[in-house]
């Protein structure tokens, strides 16, 4: 009946959720998005960042993130954030602003992607990955500043539009 409990399964959620606790209330004393920080705090943890130092010194593979035992996390964090967005967004909202969030935001992370992938081909990778780099970075660069003009220009037609857009969590500011 006593036996021992193996806590490393929890290492990779607990690391998660101690960075979130960290990264969150510090990006919003910084009046940053926390979207950002959790970019940058995934970028430090992964395979690329803390991840390729741990090869050399194993004590801080203890703090990188394995990309193979988080993949029901990420999978989990994908459907959490589908599921808020179909609650902020109905059928009526997207019928009003359908030519915006249609045409001139689809138009946006389409050139985005182009010219990020580009940037990412001539640097030597292949077209797929470059085109998936190129998505990936405009899907993100969007997620931070659709937040950013919500907050910063309420007046002008930009904030307006991004205050529609935007998710009442980026808008809330409970650390504040």
């Amino acid at each position: 009946m006593n036996q021992a409990i193996d806590l490393s399964v929890y290492r990779e959620a607990l690391l998660f959720l101690v960075t979130a606790g960290v990264v969150a209330p510090l990006f919003f004393r910084l009046r940053v998005s926390p979207v950002l920080g959790y970019l940058l705090a995934g970028v430090a943890l992964g395979p690329y960042g803390l991840g390729s130092i741990g090869l050399k010194a194993p004590w801080l593979n203890a703090l990188a993130i394995h990309v193979e035992a988080i993949d029901r996390i990420a999978a989990f964090g994908v459907v959490a954030l589908l599921f808020t967005m179909g609650l902020e967004l109905s059928f009526e909202r997207l019928r009003l602003m359908r030519r915006l969030v249609f045409g001139h935001r689809l138009g946006q992370v389409v050139l985005t992607t182009l010219a990020l992938g580009a940037v990412a081909w001539t640097l030597g990778l292949p077209p797929a990955s470059a085109a998936t780099i190129g998505a990936a970075l405009a899907m993100s660069s969007t997620a931070i500043v659709i937040p950013v003009l919500a907050r910063g220009s309420a007046l002008r037609s930009a904030g307006r539009a991004s205050r529609c857009c935007s998710f009442r969590i980026s808008r809330s500011r409970p650390f504040s």
